[in-house]
């Protein structure tokens, strides 16, 4: 077995187990946040990168195979065949992130914005939670700092 083919298939299993977590991960985190809007719930935790990251999921599954076939036994079919449509993916990518951050934007604006009010928010960067009114927020911010004296 070649040194070389060796390096590639150790790199394509470090990149599949690499994407696979970040697939998970993205796939609960942003889907959360999104049925929460959907189902407009009392109380929401809502990250403006939720929106361009679930986007961006096909690309991620997208890559995740194109490293899985290089581990397979006949990667020489199916990875030129891969490699054709990263262009392809990659424009979607650009086009994803781009409406991903306008329609993060516009829920900022129109659900967040009219229908919930923010309760404490760290920083423009780390995400904020929002309730459908100050008393369920005052309620929460209650409920958290009462489990904490418990605890100490």
């Amino acid at each position: 077995m070649d040194i070389e083919t060796s390096k590639k298939k150790v790199v394509a299993f470090i990149m599949v187990v690499f994407l696979t977590s970040m697939i998970i991960f993205l796939y609960n985190a942003c889907s959360k946040t999104i049925m929460g809007l959907i189902n407009s719930e009392d109380y929401i935790f809502y990250t403006w990168g939720s929106i361009p990251s679930f986007f961006a999921l096909p690309v991620i599954i997208y890559g995740d195979v194109l490293c899985l076939s290089v581990l397979l036994p006949y990667s020489l079919k199916t990875t030129p065949a891969l490699l054709k449509l990263i262009i392809p993916a990659t424009i979607y990518a650009a086009a994803a992130l781009v409406l991903g951050f306008m329609l993060s934007l516009i829920i900022s604006i129109y659900p967040l914005g009219t229908n919930y009010y923010q309760c404490k928010a760290t920083s423009i960067v780390s995400g904020s939670h929002y309730a459908k009114s100050k008393e369920m927020c005052k309620a929460r911010e209650y409920s958290i700092d009462s489990e904490g004296e418990t605890q100490k």
